[in-house]
């Protein structure tokens, strides 16, 4: 070291030269740095959140989050809340302004809330513009707040008056008014050299960028301290500056580099962290301890030597502390100390539990009582995972502080049966039962059935003319055919046989006619068969009244028998007679005979009442000549009037009863009877009824050819939609479901543009649906990706609290039931992560730390009780710390225990190690009572000094800094560092001389017991004179009237 020290000081000016202009670089490159807000960086790589937050950064490149500033008004009035809302909208860079007047959550007692977003980043010059103007709005009672999280930063006058007290208390500790300048340039070097070489980080958090450069001013002070007063020392006996210069640098070496050690090695414990934060904040801190150390090596002893006369010019006293009393005091009590400590230890282990750690950064909200900031967070998952994802969604869209939950599944993604569409019409566009079951049956089936005739008529009556929508082009005309083929469409009742009056009825026709009808058949059947005469069927057929045709007929079967039979006139009265003169008894045998006596004429009447024995003697009859062919004649006449009179009617279907009609329209006698354009309607009934009884099934192109001949108003493209409709009646299923998208995406790309459907969408529809297609592509992107879709849940959750966790818990739990990886991500899920792994990583890096300098404490005494004492002595001022914290009621912030455990155990020790080293080099001559005075002497100036300065700079720091972050930080170092010097100066030293065996190291000197008998009087020994001229100047013993060094 000695020949270091020798090359420090020849070549300081190069050396000073080489450093100042790497200060000057680094200071430029500190600028270039960048500042990073984004925690989620910080994540450990295995990190669910941090996989899914990189999954989603490639996956939603585009996706907009707006910025947003809540501004909370008092006691406006309607008019003014009107007037406010025009003024923040005229605002630059303001994208838009939310206000609800019937919302609570923008209307609470006599508070008005509105929340102006903007397109723009937090901490971009918009926003500070906007920030800008909403300071400038006067005339209201206003407050505002960013809802980002704040940047951390110190304010310039707190800073200012850190600094300043850190230069009064080293004005006050120093001897000179001059060494404090010289200590805050070294050290400021060192933090620019740290600052700029952070940019190999890439970029810190804001957390580092802002307490870094504040520990490392503090921490590293105690070097520049301790250079100092040995060069002090050293100027005694030295030849000149520079020699002293050497020497002190030669003999401080060793207690700056073991006090440096002992500092990075508790700050790089901290790379065990899965946190990052926690790595970054231990490389950043233990390179600029480093760095310090180099300065104080090397930039320090040039300005030492070059302000040599101004130190010495500006010389003054500094504070003396008499510690006799102190001595007395841990003397006395020493029996005690051990155990006070080991009790102290347990204790506050104990009541350390009970303070709760916080993981969050969120800063102080003073509007969040009224109107709570929002708590955000997605579940990102696999488009996959659609029916995990909205069975999460459904579970959490009711509680209270859930606000909104958007994702795919429960908005485009969101699957409806027809029943549940019909209701969700909006604007112009609304389907009813019948549509939508028919667009869900053409979307998942498609298929149509070839259909019968009769089961076409069926469903046309039964279905079509019940629809508005599909019947609307089918005109009155039309219908009533429909209705009318209703009839027909029986295929019982076309085969069954009708009277005259059924068929007339069916028909619509008078009976008369029915019944002529079927007589002319009945007619011409007998006609055809030979039973008739057709020369009578002609003469009846052509309209001659049956009853002329009778009577011809009678005339012409009576010739020969007229000259044997009564004249007419007296066979009328003879024939009347006789069926008055029938008694019941004598018209019963009449009847039971089974002849017509109603077609009798009278002589056939009298000579039938002769045969039965009634109705008089009848006359005696002469005995007919009659001409044979005249006879011929007769009996022929006498055979058609037989079968005329014995002519049956028969029963008809209505077929062949149509086919009656059609063909006797034709005939000349009857064409009067009937009208051509109904024979046309009949004709074309009877086609029909032929398509009714075949058993012929016809597709969709064959129906409509079929249906032309009878309606120029049939289209082939409304044949189609008709066929899929009836297919549907039977063939939709109740468990189908379309998501909102492929419904909308389905009617816009193929029913809109199809033929059969195109005529129910007019202008104003197909505008709606395309903005709603458009609406749906522009924000679909924000919740649906190519592989990934999320759920956007809108909250209002503190930030960090028990009803957080558990909300967040019961995502987490969510999380797991999807069948593929799921992502949680937010501000709270953080925490949630973080405390997961927090405590055991956090035992880990303790015992580590613990180890690491307990290591580092015995090689240094070659002792392992010393370091063991103290350790358990620094981690018992952690515990005290924590308990402190909690004590308050605060949470312990996990950043600022990982800090002040690192600090304590690697900084405060050595204040412990200070007076330890004391306390044995004088156990080595002096006593018990002596030594522990001595080491009270020699260690109270260094302690004292950088204790306050810790303890004070911080303490400014964490009170007057708005950042609840920052102000923790540096509370718990300042009450930690207090613990630790409190326990320093009054548990440590009664514990050594206690444990004194243990304590001061073989080399200690055994003191005598007193004996009780009287001893001869000894002559006081002379003192011998160390030899000055063998004795190197810098191995010269500290005296307890130096200033201490490590």
């Amino acid at each position: 070291m000695r020949k270091i020290a020798d090359f420090i000081v020849e070549r300081r000016l190069p050396i000073f030269i080489i450093m100042l202009a790497l200060t000057l670089v680094c200071g430029l490159l500190a600028l270039r740095v960048g500042i990073n807000t984004d925690m989620t960086k910080y994540l450990p790589d295995d990190s669910q959140m941090k996989v899914g937050v990189d999954i989603m950064d490639k996956e939603f490149p585009e996706s907009d989050t707006d910025s947003s500033i809540r501004v909370m008004f008092t006691g406006l009035n309607e008019e003014q809340k009107t007037e406010v809302l025009f003024t923040l909208q005229k605002i630059k860079y303001v994208s838009s302004v939310e206000y609800e007047p019937d919302s609570e959550d923008f209307n609470k007692n006599d508070k008005t809330l509105f929340l102006v977003k903007t397109d723009f980043d937090y901490g971009s010059d918009e926003i500070k513009s906007i920030e800008k103007e909403l300071n400038g709005i006067s005339g209201y009672d206003m407050k505002w707040q960013s809802n980002s999280v704040e940047s951390i930063k110190v304010p310039p006058a707190v800073l200012l008056s850190a600094l300043a007290l850190l230069i009064v208390i080293l004005f006050v500790m120093c001897e000179s008014w001059i060494e404090p300048l010289l200590f805050l340039a070294s050290t400021g070097a060192a933090v620019a050299l740290n600052l700029g070489t952070n940019l190999f980080l890439g970029s810190v958090s804001e957390l580092a960028m802002s307490i870094a450069p504040i520990l490392q001013l503090v921490l590293s002070m105690d070097y520049s301290i301790i250079l100092i007063n040995r060069y002090r020392q050293e100027l005694e006996v030295a030849e000149n500056k520079y020699a002293a210069m050497k020497a002190a640098l030669a003999a401080s070496a060793s207690s700056i580099l073991s006090s440096a050690f002992t500092t990075v090695v508790g700050l790089l414990v901290l790379l065990l962290m899965s946190f990052k934060i926690g790595p970054e904040l231990g490389i950043i801190l233990a390179k600029g301890v480093f760095i310090s150390m180099v300065t104080a090596f090397t930039v320090l002893p040039s300005l030492i030597l070059i302000f040599d006369g101004a130190i010495k010019k500006s010389a003054k006293k500094s504070p003396k502390f008499k510690m006799a009393g102190l001595t007395k005091f841990s003397l006395k009590l020493r029996p005690v100390m051990p155990a006070l400590l080991v009790g102290l230890f347990v204790a506050s282990f104990i009541l350390s539990q009970s303070t709760g750690i916080s993981f969050s950064q969120t800063p102080v909200d003073t509007m969040a009582g009224i109107f709570p900031r929002e708590n955000n967070f997605v579940m990102l998952y696999e488009n996959e995972d659609e029916e995990a994802a909205w069975n999460l969604a459904s579970s959490i869209e009711n509680d209270s502080l859930v606000k909104e939950v958007t994702g795919y599944s429960n908005t485009a993604g969101k699957r409806y049966s027809a029943e549940q569409l019909k209701d969700l019409g909006d604007g112009e566009f609304e389907l009813d039962d019948i549509a939508a079951k028919l667009l869900y049956y053409k979307y998942f089936d498609g298929s149509t059935n070839k259909l019968s005739f009769s089961e076409f008529i069926d469903f046309l009556n039964n279905n079509v003319l019940k629809n508005e929508k599909l019947s609307e082009n089918i005109t009155e005309e039309e219908k009533d055919g429909i209705l009318m083929l209703k009839k027909f469409n029986d295929r019982a009742t076309l085969k069954k046989e009708m009277t005259a009056e059924e068929l007339a009825s069916f028909l619509e026709m008078e009976k008369e006619t029915a019944e002529q009808l079927l007589y002319l058949r009945a007619i011409k059947t007998a006609a055809e068969s030979g039973e008739l005469d057709p020369a009578v069927a002609e003469q009846l057929i052509s309209g001659k009244d049956p009853a002329e045709v009778i009577a011809d007929l009678t005339a012409a079967a009576i010739p020969p028998a007229v000259e044997v039979l009564p004249p007419a006139e007296p066979a009328q009265p003879q024939a009347a007679d006789i069926m008055s003169q029938l008694t019941p008894e004598q018209a019963a045998m009449l009847a039971a005979s089974g002849m017509d006596i109603s077609r009798m004429s009278p002589a056939e009447l009298a000579a039938l009442a002769a045969q039965f024995g009634f109705g008089g003697q009848p006359q005696a009859e002469p005995e007919p000549q009659v001409d044979p062919e005249q006879a011929a004649k007769a009996a022929a006449a006498a055979a058609a009037l037989e079968a005329l009179t014995n002519l049956k009617v028969s029963d008809m279907t209505l077929p062949d009863f149509m086919d009656l009609i059609i063909e006797s329209s034709s005939d000349p006698a009857l064409a009067e009877k009937f009208d051509a354009k109904e024979i046309s309607k009949l004709e074309d009934a009877r086609e029909i009824i032929d398509y009714i009884l075949s058993d012929k099934k016809y597709p969709t192109d064959e129906m409509t050819s079929l249906l032309s001949k009878y309606s120029d108003n049939v289209k082939e493209n409304d044949m189609k939609l008709l066929y899929l409709y009836q297919a549907s009646v039977g063939g939709y299923k109740d468990e189908w479901t379309l998501s909102a998208e492929d419904l909308l995406r389905y009617i816009n790309d193929e029913i809109m543009p199809s033929p059969e459907f195109s005529r129910f969408f007019d202008d104003d529809i197909r505008k709606e649906l395309s903005e709603a297609l458009k609406e749906l592509d522009d924000n679909l992107p924000e919740i649906k990706g190519d592989k990934y879709s999320r759920i956007l849940i809108r909250t209002q959750f503190p930030d960090e609290s028990d009803e957080t966790e558990a909300f967040v818990s019961k995502l987490a739990d969510g999380e797991k039931t999807f069948s593929k990886p799921a992502y949680l991500i937010g501000t709270s899920v953080i925490p949630h992560e973080i405390s997961d792994d927090f405590n055991r990583e956090f035992l880990i890096v303790s015992i580590i730390t613990a180890l690491s300098i307990f290591l580092v404490v015995m090689i240094t005494f070659r002792s392992a009780f010393v370091p063991a004492l103290l350790v358990l002595l620094v981690q018992t001022a952690v515990y005290i710390t924590v308990v402190v914290v909690g004590i308050q009621g605060y949470n312990m912030m996990h950043i600022a225990l990982l800090v002040v455990q690192s600090i304590l155990m690697g900084a405060t020790i050595d204040y412990a190690i200070v007076f330890m080293s004391y306390y044995r080099e004088n156990r080595g001559t002096k006593g018990v009572k002596e030594s522990l005075q001595a080491a009270y002497e020699g260690s109270v100036h260094t302690i004292m000094t950088s204790g306050l300065i810790l303890i004070l700079v911080t303490a400014i720091l964490g009170i007057f800094v708005s950042d609840q972050t920052t102000s923790q930080v540096c509370s718990t170092i300042s009450i930690g560092a207090l613990a630790s010097v409190l326990l320093i100066l009054f548990v440590l030293p009664g514990s050594v001389a206690l444990l004194d065996r243990f304590t001061a190291g073989k080399k200690r000197l055994v003191e005598e017991k007193p004996v009780k008998a009287k001893q001869p009087k000894q002559e006081k020994p002379v003192e011998q004179k160390p030899d000055k001229a063998k004795k190197r100047r810098w191995e010269k013993p500290v005296s307890s009237k130096n200033i201490t060094e490590l």
